[in-house]
């Protein structure tokens, strides 16, 4: 099931609100939480019946992709997969580009789904994402978290050899992503990956 989640942006720490309006446009579904604007569209797939998996995807990539990761739990669990602001059919977003407000996304989506003691497995920032719901809201609702691919930092710096790169070379990566996305991300996706991607993977 493939679903458009529309809400508004929850204050940082702030009150979380209910579903107003539920409308069914064929296989699409969107959801509505009034009154704290400007509002946002997340789209989401769900897999399989069971308990639930919240699959949080990594930089630049998609639920899809998740999905594929996580087949074989779709035959014993519900497995729930967004595509975080500004990525795959979520549209484009101006602003809230950061884990903070990735996971007050991902909030909202747990709570307009009614969705409890789920179990969060996020690839790389997906990870972050999910520490950060915790720092944030707490453990309330959370049975488990698997980390796949993340590490405690993605810098290097004394004592922590396993980062991407320093500090200094992330800031000029996301300034040239600013007006070369394309071509940093080109680069900087095969880095993060084992093998290199196919023709196909990349479009």
């Amino acid at each position: 099931t493939k679903a458009l989640m529309r809400f508004d942006d929850p204050p940082v720490g702030g009150v979380l609100l209910s579903p107003v309006n539920l409308y069914h446009t064929g296989s699409q579904q969107e959801y509505q939480v009034p009154s704290l604007p400007p509002a946002i569209t997340l789209s989401h797939t769900e897999r399989g019946r069971g308990p639930t998996v919240i699959a949080l995807h990594d930089l630049g990539r998609t639920g899809d992709v998740m999905l594929r990761a996580l087949k074989p739990l779709t035959k014993r669990f519900r497995v729930v997969a967004p595509d975080l602001r500004g990525h795959g059919e979520s549209p484009a977003s101006e602003g809230g580009h950061t884990v903070a407000q990735y996971a007050q996304d991902v909030k909202h989506l747990l709570d307009t789904l009614g969705l409890e003691d789920v179990v969060m497995v996020g690839w790389s920032m997906g990870s972050f994402v999910t520490w950060d719901l915790v720092r944030q809201f707490g453990s309330d609702g959370i049975a488990g978290h698997v980390n796949v691919s993340q590490g405690p930092s993605d810098l290097t710096k004394d004592g922590w050899e396993h980062g991407i790169f320093p500090l200094e070379e992330l800031f000029s990566t996301l300034t040239a992503a600013q007006g070369v996305s394309r071509a940093v991300m080109k680069h900087f996706i095969p880095a993060i990956l084992m093998h290199e991607p196919t023709q196909a993977d990349q479009e």
